[in-house]
């Protein structure tokens, strides 16, 4: 019986390293509209079981097998619901950053606007048809819905082309500083350079890495940025 015990336990321990070794950390920042880390935050990841993380001060992490996953952020303020979705696929064990950037969610304007559609489409195909006046109400409705979500809609584009505009140009400033220290600095220099957050750094620098711009290299509790001919 004690053989017996002993080997199950070696088993089970076998198998746990295993699961261990062949899983990948995914961790990251989740900001909000102005490039900030976002607070409270709800994010869940479609892995089996599926797993789900509040980030209280923006930062999360997941523990996951290899596959493809979406890992899903919502954050729900007093006025408007916003959130983000972001594919991944995990090959093999490691760490992969993920950074998400939040963004408003108008599927209730959708809503609201469908349904005037519908209500003014219902009001001219009905057998028993209202006087005019009623057609007029609707399509004015469905006119004022439409006005209020192109507006929405268009402060939501110029949002994203500020932000997209405001990372390029941090990105090609912190290019030139690097050039500038003949390709090779430390994170914490650039950091003192720039009046930036650690974080907005380091979304900067995820970004020219992605792009193949950058190399960062790990020394000690820093990394070491080196500019890619």
């Amino acid at each position: 019986m004690g053989i017996r015990i002993v080997l199950v336990f070696t088993l089970v321990s076998f198998l746990t390293m295993i699961s261990i070794t062949s899983a990948a950390m995914v961790h990251g920042t989740v900001y909000d509209m102005e490039l900030e880390p976002a607070e409270n935050i709800v994010l869940t990841i479609n892995s089996t079981p599926k797993q789900m993380f509040v980030a209280k001060n923006g930062t999360y992490s997941f523990t996951v097998a290899p596959g493809d996953y979406i890992i899903s952020a919502e954050c729900r303020p007093r006025y408007r619901r916003c959130g983000a979705d972001e594919n991944i696929t995990i090959t093999d064990d490691g760490d992969y950053v993920v950074d998400l950037i939040l963004f408003p969610d108008f599927s209730e304007e959708d809503a609201i606007f469908n349904e005037g559609i519908n209500l003014s489409l219902d009001e001219d195909v009905s057998e028993n048809k209202k006087p005019a006046e009623n057609s007029l109400f609707y399509l004015t409705v469905a006119l004022a819905v439409f006005a209020f979500l192109a507006a929405l809609l268009g402060r939501n584009r110029t949002l994203r082309h500020k932000i997209v505009t405001e990372r390029n140009d941090m990105a090609d400033n912190v290019v030139e500083f690097i050039k500038s220290e003949g390709g090779r600095t430390t994170q914490k220099e650039i950091r003192k350079h720039f009046p930036f957050s650690e974080a907005k750094i380091s979304l900067v620098l995820t970004d020219l890495e992605d792009k193949g711009l950058i190399r960062k290299i790990k020394r000690g509790k820093g990394n070491v940025i080196v500019l890619e001919n």
